[in-house]
């Protein structure tokens, strides 16, 4: 199976870790792209790492865009094309929407409606999109997926793409103990629900009305300010969060105090048998959160860039020994 994704900009190299961790091959990529193959059909819930997913049916040598569509069109076989429903077509070029001439646009709406589909403008059918990514030498025609979200996060949450990528960096098991200390909407802890887990736990001292709002099984809620103390939870084995970065809300000390404030407060939830942690940081504060969890006995294993909202950031990966 060949896909196209495309997912917040600055996010290329966490996106590529998870899906080669998931026996996938790049053929390329740029920022906000990747194009790849997989060995088998890929599920939507592999995929809320994306804004778009397309199940690429055809690729040829990119032209302009009326050229492209005419070798799109004379590449494309009767196994790709929908029997039955309704469909519309896009075209998306150098990351922006682009038009087809009228009459490219009909050669294609022929070509894929000439098994029984019919054509229609209004959309509620299958999307297929030409797409050409900016420096890529190819020009692929794909089946836009349903990814199956529904509406938007909270104003100021952590997006879905990137809270799932977060999660997918855990390496997530069955038998998990997620803890998010620092869990604000919830986001994290809604993205790692797509896995398997045995619980999840809840902790933000100031939204205290979030959780309410999270549908999840096995989730434990508390409202504790975490420098100070930390929630009744025992056996935490993966711990992903989004702690304050210092910019706009004030930590009140050195970041690299701060960070070893909350990660020795949470001693006492985290499992003896050692586990896991991912921490989304700003790069400005990168190096002090690292120094800091280092000192603590964390083995950080890697630290992959990310951009948030325009804004330079990393999700650092670490994990914690077992205790004797």
């Amino acid at each position: 199976m060949k896909y196209l994704a495309m997912f917040p900009a600055g996010a290329d190299r966490v996106v590529i870790q998870v899906l080669e961790g998931n026996n996938a091959t790049i053929v390329r990529s740029d920022e906000s792209s990747v194009l790849f193959t997989t060995p088998k059909e890929l599920s939507a819930d592999q995929l809320l790492f994306a804004n778009n997913v397309f199940e690429i049916l055809v690729v040829t040598k990119r032209k302009s865009i009326d050229g492209s569509v005419e070798k799109l069109v004379q590449a494309l076989g009767d196994n790709s094309i929908p029997r039955s429903g309704t469909f519309r077509t896009m075209c998306h070029f150098d990351g922006r929407l682009a038009p087809m001439s009228p009459a490219s646009r009909r050669t294609l709406e022929r070509a894929l409606a000439r098994r029984g589909a019919k054509f229609t403008p209004r959309g509620g059918g299958s999307e297929f999109w030409v797409i050409g990514r900016r420096d890529w030498p190819d020009v692929v025609l794909g089946r836009r997926m349903d990814l199956g979200r529904k509406g938007k996060g909270a104003k100021g949450a952590l997006s879905p793409q990137i809270a799932w990528l977060l999660a997918s960096l855990s390496s997530p098991t069955p038998s998990d103990v997620v803890f998010d200390p620092f869990a604000g909407s919830g986001a994290i802890l809604e993205a790692r629900a797509r896995w398997k887990y045995r619980e999840l736990v809840y902790n933000d001292a100031e939204h205290n009305d979030a959780s309410a709002k999270l549908r999840l099984r096995n989730l434990r809620s508390f409202h504790i300010d975490v420098l100070a103390g930390a929630p009744p939870v025992k056996n935490v084995n993966k711990i992903i969060t989004d702690p304050p970065w210092g910019e706009y809300e004030e930590v009140g000390m050195p970041y690299a105090d701060f960070t070893s404030k909350w990660w020795q407060s949470t001693a006492s939830c985290r499992s003896p048998g050692g586990g896991s942690l991912v921490v989304l940081v700003n790069r400005t504060n990168e190096s002090a959160l690292i120094e800091a969890l280092s000192r603590l006995d964390v083995e950080i294993e890697r630290s992959a860039p990310l951009l948030i909202n325009g804004h330079p950031a990393a999700a650092v990966c670490g994990s914690w020994p077992a205790r004797s």
